[in-house]
C-alpha cells in the first residue's frame, strides 16, 4: 500500500507535468500553491472528487459545533 502522507516531487512532479526541480523551488517559494498540489494528488489517489470533500467538511462542522454545545455546560 502506497504510504499517502508522503508524496514524493519527483512523483508530484510528474502528475502535474512539471520537473522535480520546479516542484522543489514551488515548495520553496510558494507553499500554500505546493500544499493545494499535494492535497489534490492525494485526493485523486483516494478516489475523492468534491462532493467527497464538501460531505466531509459539513461533518466536521457538525463535530465541531457538539463540541462547542459540550464545553458550555
Amino acid at each position: 500500500m502506497v504510504d499517502l502522507k508522503k508524496i514524493s516531487g519527483k512523483e508530484l512532479a510528474h502528475a502535474i507535468g512539471k520537473t522535480p526541480p520546479a516542484i522543489t523551488y514551488m515548495k520553496k517559494q510558494n507553499a500554500k500553491e505546493f500544499q493545494l498540489l499535494k492535497l489534490g494528488l492525494l485526493c485523486s489517489k483516494l478516489g475523492l472528487d468534491e462532493d467527497d470533500l464538501v460531505a466531509m467538511y459539513n461533518l466536521k462542522k457538525i463535530k465541531l459545533k457538539n463540541v462547542d454545545l459540550y464545553e458550555d455546560d
